[in-house]
């Protein structure tokens, strides 16, 4: 099972589920739940895929997504509309948007 918390592939920074989202400011396809964001600490460009019960880190490429770091969030939901997602982790909701 993956960690609860991880490190950010750049910088090293340690990182947690709740972090790893609030840095996410773009969705790219709510289908795949893949987001995209900047590290808080390096600024670097992370690219996250949402699944179930687990986050992950990595990037995009021709051939999918490939993730560098997992972490578990087992208490992780994803709501899914026709306009974007929302995600919801004990207290607190982040909704992601095409724009």
């Amino acid at each position: 099972m993956p960690a609860t918390i991880c490190r950010c592939p750049l910088c090293g920074a340690y990182l947690d589920a709740t972090g790893v989202l609030t840095a996410c400011d773009e969705l790219i396809d709510s289908e795949t739940g893949l987001l995209a964001g900047r590290c808080p600490f390096c600024q670097g460009l992370l690219e996250v895929r949402l699944g179930t019960d687990a986050i992950e880190l990595g990037y995009r490429h021709p051939g999918g997504f490939e993730a560098v770091n997992m972490l578990a969030c087992p208490e992780l939901i994803i709501d899914r509309d026709g306009e974007g997602l929302t995600v919801h982790l004990p207290g607190r909701s982040l909704r992601f948007t095409v724009e």
